[in-house]
């Protein structure tokens, strides 16, 4: 005998991402490159309409790059480091009855280095190796409501991470190591291939109470 509460939230934004880029060939097989960008992923209404809301959060990117050949382009070999501040850091974990929720979970900086060897050993071998090392933490503590209904003003009332924390499910080390030889097989073009890969142990989730239940996942 009560009427239907309709829930009408929205949030709405408005703002804009850039993107430069420098790049030089040094040689006819080599070349370098500098990039500054800007990402964003849109805010939004959680699931559970008294959870708050959310903001959008951005990504700010510096970056210097290579990419090489040599041995008459039978090795090749690319890379990059990079240095990234992200703000308003999107959180996604588990609210009231089991319902996914999000909060925005202050900033954070991503310090990091990629870098890829391929190597085609014969016409028939070809060898190929990765690794990528990430150095995360965050600037700013993670609160409760530090955002609730997109409201950055409201005091931090729980520290759930404090400044300093590595951001979760990030291994500190990744790598591969790939071997693959072609050959013929009757009138068919075959090959056989092996694979290695590694990476480090991660937290499994940013707050230190959840992660200390749900545990690290391991190497």
């Amino acid at each position: 005998d009560e009427p239907c509460q309709n829930v009408d939230k929205r949030i709405k934004e408005s703002d804009q991402v850039y993107r430069a880029n420098l790049s030089w060939k040094a040689t006819d097989t080599a070349m370098l490159y500098a990039t500054w960008s800007e990402g964003y992923r849109p805010g939004g209404i959680n699931r559970n309409p008294f959870a708050g809301d959310y903001v959008s959060d951005f990504l700010t990117n510096y970056e210097l790059g290579w990419k090489a050949r040599f041995a008459g382009d039978r090795l090749q070999f690319n890379g990059a480091v990079f240095f990234e501040e992200w703000d308003d850091i999107q959180v996604s974990f588990q609210g009231a009855n089991g319902i996914t929720q999000v909060a925005n979970g202050g900033a954070a900086e991503v310090k990091g280095i990629e870098a890829q060897l391929d190597w085609l050993a014969t016409d028939n071998l070809r060898i190929g190796a990765a690794a990528a090392y990430y150095d995360t933490e965050l600037t700013e503590d993670y609160c409760d409501f530090a955002n609730i209904d997109a409201d950055p003003e409201l005091e931090c009332v729980n520290v759930k991470a404090p400044s300093g924390t590595a951001l979760p499910l990030t291994p500190k080390f990744k790598g591969n190591l790939i071997a693959r030889y072609s050959f013929p097989l009757g009138s068919f073009d075959a090959y056989t291939q092996g694979a290695f890969t590694y990476q480090d142990s991660a937290s499994s989730a940013l707050e230190i109470v959840d992660n200390d239940v749900v545990g690290d996942i391991p190497s």
